[in-house]
Formats: C-alpha cells, structure tokens, sequence
C-alpha cells in the first residue's frame, strides 16, 4: 500500500506542477536564481497542497486516519512562513545572527524573523505530540526545528535540497520507520520526484515555501522514529553541527572541494 500511496502523490503532483509554475510565472512571482536567470520561484506551495489532494484520494478508500491531517496543517503553516520570505523577504540579510541582530537591536521585523519565529512556534507546537516530558519536548523541538531550517541552508543551488530530501526520506524510511515517515515522507516522495525534474534543471525554485515543508517532515519523521533518546541526541548533534557550520562558511564551499559531493549536486543540472 506505501508504494500506491507514493504513485497516487506523484501523479497528483504531475499533473499539478507544470500548471502551478505557470500560473506563479504569469502572476509575477519568479526571482533571479544565482546564474541570474528569472525562473518562477515559491514552486514549494505545490508539497502541501499535493499532500492535501493526495490525502483527500486517499481517505477514499479509508487509508488514512485524522492524526494524517494534524501533520498537514503543521507543514503547511511552516509553508506559509517560508512563502511570506519569498514574496517580501529581504536577502542582504542571512543566517540567524543577522535577523535576531535587526530584531532585537534595532526593532525591525525582518521576514526572516518572521520565518524563523513562526517556524519555531510551530516546531515547538509539532513537537508536543511526540514528547512524553519536558526534556524529551525540547529535544524533539530543536530537531524539528534545526532540520527545517537545515533544508533551507540547502536550498541554494538546483535541485540541492530536493536530492538531499530524497536520501534522508529514504533512509528513514528503511532504517527509522514510524506512522508520521509513512503518512508524511512516502507521499512527499512521490509529490517531491515529480516536482524534483523543475528545480533540479532550473526551471523553478521551491523557495522557503518549499524547503520548509521538506525539512519539518524530516524532523518530525526524526522525532517520531524508535531507538530512544541515545539516537535523538546524535542525530540533534549532527544538526547543530551542521547549523553551526552554515553560519561561518557556506556549504557550497564545502562541497564544491569534495568530488564525490560534487559528482552528487551536479547531477541531472541544466543550467
């Protein structure tokens, strides 16, 4: 049944993405992508509304319970936050220091403030279903919370974030199976292959509005699988490692200097 739930996402998201960029292009809502080509961005509102679709499919046939519906409202809030950046965001500023530095220096409200506030709020809301104490909510909340904000780190070249969307889904999905990695990353599979060919040829960016939504679901499915609190603290160390590291030097450095890493970002690109 997971594999009829991933190829009902995908279809769903086949036939929704090519009319969706048009419609973001035709109202105006492309950026320049760092090769300075115009390319319609925010293609990331397609993840939630393809789940929503999706999801209504399948309870069709009864496949899938309310608990399914809880966890869409979370990723598309989180949706909203990185799309209200897309739209109005202002990108001299970057990184967590330089927006909680206008902030609470200078009281401006810039979006990523908005973004990254919001985001947490939600985290923090996300995070409460899966924690059974106080310690284990705040674990469960930086996860959620640094993996969604790791996705957007990511998203800075075509089809980066999405091929690193993949592997983690899939690894989940193998090795740290749970009822939110079934209802959230197998369809988000199908949903993301689809939508993957756009951005990864660059002819669309996902935006926050996308990254966002692919990064909370990795956290939570994170949060949600088994192995008790030994392996949310190393996996909650890799994230802050990495975190860390964005603020100090970018990751495209990094990989452009390893040829495995390289090989891997550069695949299927058309730029």
């Amino acid at each position: 049944m997971k594999a009829a739930i991933m190829v009902v996402a995908f279809l769903v998201s086949y036939f929704l993405t090519p009319k969706t960029l048009l419609m973001l292009e035709t109202g105006g809502l492309s950026r320049n992508n760092f090769l300075g080509n115009r390319i319609p961005s925010a293609g990331g509102i397609i993840f939630p509304a393809a789940l929503a679709i999706t999801y209504g499919l399948l309870a069709l046939w009864g496949e899938i319970g309310p608990e399914a519906y809880i966890y869409l409202g979370f990723i598309s809030l989180v949706g909203l936050a990185g799309l209200v950046d897309d739209i109005a965001g202002n990108k001299e500023r970057s990184g967590f220091k330089g927006h909680f530095k206008d902030f609470f220096y200078h009281g401006r409200l810039t979006t990523g403030f908005w973004k990254a506030g919001l985001g947490g709020v939600i985290a923090a809301l996300a995070a409460t279903i899966e924690s059974i104490s106080f310690g284990d909510f705040i674990v469960n909340f930086l996860i959620v919370a640094l993996a969604t904000n790791l996705f957007n780190l990511f998203d800075v070249r075509p089809g980066r974030s999405i091929k690193v969307f993949l592997i983690s889904s899939i690894v989940i999905i193998l090795f740290l199976p749970s009822y939110i990695a079934s209802i959230l990353l197998i369809p988000l599979l199908g949903i993301v292959l689809a939508y993957g060919v756009y951005d990864i040829r660059s002819r669309a960016m996902m935006g926050d509005a996308g990254s966002n939504v692919i990064g909370m679901a990795v956290g939570l499915a994170l949060v949600a699988a088994g192995g008790g609190m030994g392996i949310k603290l190393m996996l909650l160390a890799g994230l802050i490692s990495l975190n860390v590291l964005s603020e100090y030097r970018s990751f495209s450095g990094y990989i452009e200097k390893n040829k495995v890493l390289y090989f891997l970002d550069l695949w299927g690109r058309r730029e």
